[in-house]
């Protein structure tokens, strides 16, 4: 009888048809093994993904490819509830699939990694995936990755200095009162993000900018786009 190929990941004990790179269950790539086995094999986990609707399925196909842009939307999608992924929002856990991905020199997946402790996770699972709103750790990663050349993640660290300007005035910070330690209060800091950020063509960067500028925050000497 014929063997048909398939690859089973030791992390998350998941099995997917063919060879691929990563894991779309668990976002890991290093605990894959690829396994033969004969034709027509008894009903699997794979069965789960068959029944996707096709523009889904053809999104897993890519995601199955290791492409990175596939990864960060079907992560997004169980980030965000689309119902029609409910069966896997009880064992992903959406911080350790961007941190797998980021690990991999995916930039965009920092920041990504940035909204969700910027935003927060819900999860109504019976495991404890919930991510709490962490501005210092939203801020961490947005400079990740904007070191990492992904511009928009700018103006996010933009979007935060501002914000802990306005604790350190008012204390009515959208989270809390209480202003992040090692993130400037100085709105000059913000304008330079947003600054920084029109320089490699964010659209909000620049009306960020033109928007501090109008109250006298312009960045630092020399700051021009």
């Amino acid at each position: 009888m014929a063997k048909i190929k398939y690859t089973y990941c030791k992390n998350c004990k998941t099995e997917m048809d063919g060879v691929v790179k990563v894991c779309a269950k668990c976002g890991q790539s290093a605990y894959l093994a690829v396994y033969e086995r004969e034709a027509n094999p008894p009903v699997t986990q794979t069965d789960t993904y068959k029944k996707l609707p096709q523009d889904l399925r053809n999104l897993y196909a890519r995601v199955y490819s290791g492409d990175w842009q596939a990864r960060l939307q079907w992560y997004d999608l169980i980030r965000t509830y689309d119902p029609r992924l409910k069966q896997f929002y009880d064992a992903v856990d959406c911080i350790s699939l961007y941190s797998a991905l980021y690990a991999e020199g995916c930039a965009e997946a920092a920041y990504m990694l940035g909204v969700c402790f910027k935003m927060g996770v819900e999860r109504t699972t019976p495991f404890n995936l919930s991510v709490e709103p962490n501005l210092a750790k939203a801020y961490e990663w947005f400079t990740k990755a904007s070191q990492g050349k992904y511009y928009p993640a700018l103006v996010a660290l933009g979007e935060i200095v501002e914000e802990n300007n306005r604790r350190e005035k008012y204390g009515d910070g959208l989270r809390y009162s209480t202003p992040l330690k090692n993130v400037s209060t100085n709105l000059n800091m913000a304008a330079h993000f947003y600054c920084e950020a029109a320089k490699h063509g964010v659209p909000e960067g620049k009306s960020n900018y033109q928007r501090l500028a109008a109250m006298g925050y312009r960045g630092f000497p020399g700051m021009d786009f």
